[in-house]
């Protein structure tokens, strides 16, 4: 089963859920006859639509969530032949453990962002906020010089978001000879590993996610790791945070 399968069976139950409310309270209504039948089926709907006005909070609320993605740099790096060997990725290491420990770099720290809302980002690694997950980190210790253009560039670690909704994770390395960017793709990130927290499902439902979501880990080489997901080049965890103000401001500002 597909997310959007996974999503028209939401719709579906949310739908038999709502007419059988109708059904049952026209037959509570209609079953002495007191009531016509006009006036039954007229307060049987209202019922329905009082019952989904009662559900929606249940079914259709956002939480917040994090995402930390640690990427395995020593695989990344090595695998595609980003550095020669062992002895340049232990001194690429150690270039960016001793930069300032209030810059940003991707090499050193994880990539972690809060989502707080459709279209709102919180970058909590670059502090400052973004409208989507769409973005590309250099990798500043290792630059890539072009002869030609007399310019220098650097690999870049890159997250794009697909037509299918999913997400791709890869590694940009400089460009080629007709100046088009060379991207290598690394992993793609199933977009229904997050749909838990954009809406809260029944007991039937969330069976029916936990199906999808192992499908869709398998289907990318992702494998389970302690809550998380993991494969050869990043691991992956994300948790929903708390929903009041306070308490969502102070997460935003914590860096783990």
């Amino acid at each position: 089963m597909t997310l959007r399968a996974y999503l028209w069976a939401q719709m579906c139950l949310v739908v038999i859920e709502t007419v059988g409310i109708v059904a049952l309270v026209f037959l509570l209504l209609h079953q002495d006859g007191t009531l016509s039948v006009f006036l039954s089926v007229v307060l049987a709907l209202f019922a329905g639509g009082f019952w989904r006005i009662y559900r929606r909070p249940a079914d259709s609320s956002f939480t917040p969530f994090r995402v930390c993605i640690q990427p395995h740099w020593d695989k990344i790096l090595l695998n595609h032949n980003v550095v020669a060997g062992q002895k340049e990725l232990f001194e690429t290491y150690e270039q960016a453990n001793t930069s300032p420990k209030s810059e940003y770099h991707v090499l050193r720290s994880c990539i972690q962002f809060t989502v707080i809302g459709p279209g709102l980002v919180y970058r909590n690694d670059r502090k400052l906020f973004v409208w989507n997950l769409d973005f590309q980190e250099p990798i500043e210790q290792i630059p890539i010089v072009h002869m030609q253009r007399n310019s220098v560039d650097y690999p870049r670690l890159y997250m794009l978001q697909l037509f299918s909704r999913d997400y791709e994770l890869g590694l940009r390395l400089g460009v080629d000879e007709k100046d088009a960017p060379k991207f290598i793709p690394l992993s793609i990130l199933p977009c229904s590993e997050f749909a838990e927290y954009w809406t809260r499902y029944s007991w039937l439902s969330d069976q029916i996610l936990c199906r999808v979501q192992k499908r869709d880990r398998k289907r990318f080489g992702w494998k389970d790791d302690c809550g998380g997901l993991e494969n050869e080049y990043f691991s992956v965890s994300h948790w929903g945070l708390p929903q009041d103000n306070s308490s969502l401001r102070m997460n935003l500002w914590h860096v783990d």
